[in-house]
């Protein structure tokens, strides 16, 4: 077992928790990330810190064990429930498999009973989740790119990672503007902390180190914040972009990457790495020509087309450019024609409240639609590191250039 069981203590009892939390510090392979004293901080924790296992306590003030571990197995049910109880009766152990719970273990209990409890649980969630016993597989990451700027990509990029976030699928949205991003101001947050903060105060860049730095949303969404101030984003070298969104992708389904426009390194460090790339575009021809000199970058470093799409943002009936007049005129399929609609955009954004949250507009209905499309597609995964930086530079910088 390569990485340790993250586990979350839940009781309200302090004492027990610490005797618990000092059990396991001994077993080298189980990490105590959090400690709740309650039900309903348990779920929260979960949420949050995206335990493999919960130590659940049944009685407790508030919200009940049996409660809180109901909504754990909806909410996250790649996380595995133990709970602990003073009742050793038949009826108890009913109830608490009934919420979901995978094991039950009668207080008090010894170091090992607990411990292979642990194990046993995490080690049968594994072999369920991972047919043939394969590895877990990563999350999806979809890097959100345009050419030039003005185009709707971070509304996109906002309003997409919403829509997965509602459909009950674990999502992050990463702002990688790292200059300008609005990934909050979009969402009416005020970050307590940015990935500039981060990169300059952590060295180890875990999933269990990273989570303190994610703001939640009223969707479900959570959101690694761009810099507050521009020249932060100097405080945030490519590679430490790299191993944060290769963590990212282990705690969840999708990890939706808004980067600044062009090529810059961070958004080639997330080309590298991500499984998808979705490149937005309106139909005007100045945009229209960077984003085929784009494409042209981008099918010379190697990237499978299966894995990217061109969506054509701000669609109006009113143009010199149809749809049909631009689509028989690229060399690349295009995934959504999204209308134009600048007054709610517009009005969205200055409120902080993302379009799809109302779900009634053109434009709300066809990024719905569009986050269809994305989801019931397979997940990619990379047959090997792409070196898109790398790539880039050979192709600005040939040798005898």
């Amino acid at each position: 077992m390569t990485d340790k069981i993250r586990v979350l203590i839940a009781d309200d009892v302090e004492e027990t928790r610490e005797t618990i939390a000092r059990l396991l510090s001994f077993e080298e392979d189980i990490q105590v990330v959090g400690m709740a004293a309650d039900g309903q901080e348990a779920v929260t924790m979960t949420r949050r810190l995206l335990p493999d296992c919960v130590l659940m306590d049944i009685n407790m003030p508030g919200l009940d064990g049996l409660t809180a571990t109901q909504l754990i197995s909806v909410e996250a049910p790649q996380t595995v429930i133990i709970m602990m109880s003073v009742q050793g009766e038949q009826e108890y152990l009913r109830k608490a498999m009934l919420a979901g719970a995978r094991d039950y273990l009668v207080k008090p209990f010894v170091g090992d009973e607990l411990v292979n409890a642990i194990k046993r649980a995490y080690t049968l969630e594994q072999r369920r989740s991972s047919p043939a016993g394969q590895p877990k597989a990563k999350g999806r990451m979809l890097t959100i790119f345009s050419a030039k700027g003005g185009v709707g990509k971070s509304t996109l990029s906002v309003n997409l990672a919403v829509s997965l976030a509602r459909k009950g699928r674990r999502t992050v949205l990463v702002d990688l503007d790292l200059q300008f991003g609005d990934g909050a101001v979009m969402l009416d947050i005020n970050p307590a902390r940015t990935i500039s903060d981060l990169a300059a105060e952590v060295r180890e860049f875990s999933l269990e180190n990273i989570l303190p730095y994610l703001e939640e949303h009223k969707s479900g969404l959570f959101l690694l914040a761009a810099p507050l101030r521009p020249e932060e984003g100097e405080r945030v070298p490519s590679e430490a972009v790299g191993q944060i969104l290769t963590a990212l992708r282990e705690g969840f389904e999708y990890v939706i990457v808004d980067t600044a426009q062009g090529f810059t390194e961070a958004a080639l460090k997330s080309m590298d790495l991500g499984t998808e790339l979705l490149v937005v575009s309106t139909l005007d021809l100045p945009t229209i020509k960077n984003t085929r000199l784009s494409m042209d970058i981008i099918d010379s470093l190697g990237y499978e087309w299966d894995g990217v799409r061109v969506v054509f943002n701000r669609c109006s009936p009113d143009s010199d450019l149809t749809p049909q007049m631009v689509a028989e005129k690229l060399p690349f399929p295009v995934a959504a024609w999204l209308p134009t609609d600048e007054r709610a955009a517009l009005r969205a954004a200055n409120r902080g409240e993302p379009l799809v949250l109302g779900g009634k507009g053109k434009l709300a209905q066809g990024i719905g639609q569009l986050t269809e499309l994305i989801d019931r597609g397979e997940a990619r995964e990379n047959a090997g590191p792409r070196p898109v930086l790398s790539g880039l530079k050979r192709l600005l910088n040939p040798v005898g250039g």
